[in-house]
């Protein structure tokens, strides 16, 4: 039974790539076999081992059993759910060994119930997405150390999504000469007054086409243009980078008076200090910071910006995969993402003569779970008026692309806030009378 239970392991480890894993299997061979030769009563520690064994290679086949999971998700779950009666048995024949015998006892629990429960939970991750895309066009990614990742400019892109239930959308995406998407009236500046919106997919308009993103709207109701310098997973950090930019004020955005649009997400406080979700599953070209110096130093990506998450993170990755929740936010730094923004506010006045600068709570949940974080004293220091949306809406079925798969605004809510933020600005706004 051990050597089919090894057998299993194997079969899973090395049809996955987990050959991590295989390092493990001949580590707790050894231990047991130290065990063996230790132990006084060697039958009764055979049957112990023999029906350790039994519930393992059981607990991997009916792991593989489970409907609805990937492949590297079942042989995770079958890995230690498999030598979590291993990890029992060690614990009793060190009980010789009190106290060494309850640390691997209670360990052992811990690591069963830490992984299983929290690595896949479908509620803080989303399953797997149902779309079905086919895309047409000339945008590409290209790599920029100030912002990691964009697209490259004057390109279009048609996604068509085929949805499971049948339904098509087209989404049209097309970006200028500056890789900014076109949004709306994208003419000159009038009364020499810029209005920016910044942020990341949400602004971007992950989803949907160009004419149906908030900062669309935006245009629509100030009947101006509103460039957008924001794409899908970018944060705060992207726009230190844009703004440090040499001659960046001086080409793309030549005037006076500025407007910017920030809409904040919880998500941009770990991707600005690099939380353990953001190294380990963004792009591998993601920026990092030190704004405190002008202009703000670019240190590298977000896993070499730190020595102790650089060696930390790949290891708990390794051991309890990227989507565990209980890691999800080792590393994040309030302190960090307010002092980005506040180098934002800094720049923008060392380059205006006039400016006003908005920092909007996203509707819903994601806006609530930034007034836990921070609360509108805190944002307001930076530099920023706060724009309370988070009451506007909530995130349903109605207001997003797909609630379970895809919590992005649908058009419809896109053009509910895009209007909502231009009438609050409007109210506050002495540059647009």
């Amino acid at each position: 039974m051990l050597i089919l239970s090894v057998i299993a392991d194997a079969e899973a480890i090395i049809t996955n790539n987990h050959w991590w894993k295989y390092g493990l299997v001949i580590l707790f061979i050894s231990m047991f076999g130290f065990v063996l030769i230790r132990t006084t009563n060697k039958a009764h520690s055979l049957v112990i081992v023999v029906l350790a064994c039994i519930l393992h290679f059981a607990a991997y086949k009916v792991t593989f059993l489970m409907p609805g999971m990937e492949a590297n998700s079942k042989v995770s779950i079958a890995f230690w759910t498999g030598f979590y009666p291993l990890f029992v048995v060690l614990g009793v024949f060190a009980m010789r060994f009190v106290y060494v015998g309850i640390i691997i006892s209670t360990v052992s629990l811990f690591f069963l119930g830490f992984y299983i429960v929290s690595t896949f939970n479908p509620d803080q991750f989303g399953g797997v997405s149902p779309y079905h895309d086919q895309v047409e066009g000339n945008c590409k990614i290209i790599i920029r150390d100030d912002v990691g990742y964009m697209l490259n400019a004057n390109c279009n892109r048609v996604i068509t999504r085929k949805f499971v239930d049948g339904n098509v959308q087209k989404i049209h995406i097309s970006t200028d000469e500056y890789a900014r998407r076109r949004v709306g009236l994208m003419n000159s500046n009038e009364g020499g007054t810029a209005i920016l919106a910044i942020g990341g997919s949400r602004t971007w308009g992950d989803g949907v086409s160009d004419n149906e993103s908030y900062p669309h709207w935006l245009s629509e109701t100030f009947n101006r243009a509103v460039y957008v310098y924001a794409f899908s997973g970018w944060s705060p950090a992207q726009t230190v980078g844009i703004f440090s930019r040499k001659n960046f004020w001086e080409t793309e955005i030549n005037t006076d008076n500025l407007i910017l649009v920030y809409l904040a997400i919880p998500g941009h406080i770990g991707r600005v200090s690099g939380s353990f979700k953001h190294v380990m599953q963004y792009h591998a070209n993601y920026p990092k910071f030190n704004v405190s110096s002008v202009p703000a130093k670019y240190v590298g990506t977000l896993g070499q910006s730190s020595y102790w998450k650089f060696l930390a993170f790949p290891a708990i990755n390794k051991i309890f995969g990227k989507r565990n929740q209980y890691f999800y936010h080792l590393g994040r730094s309030r302190r960090d993402y307010l002092e980005h923004l506040t180098y934002i506010a800094q720049n923008v006045a060392k380059n205006h003569q006039r400016y006003e600068l908005y920092l909007v709570l996203h509707p819903g949940e994601f806006g609530k779970t930034m007034l836990d974080l921070l609360d509108v004293e805190s944002l307001g220091k930076t530099g920023f008026t706060v724009i309370d949306a988070s009451d506007l809406f909530e995130l349903d079925s109605l207001m997003t692309i797909d609630p379970k798969y895809d919590t992005h605004l649908s058009p419809h809510a896109n053009k509910i806030l895009g209007t909502y933020i231009a009438e609050e600005v409007k109210k506050r706004s002495s540059l647009l009378q």
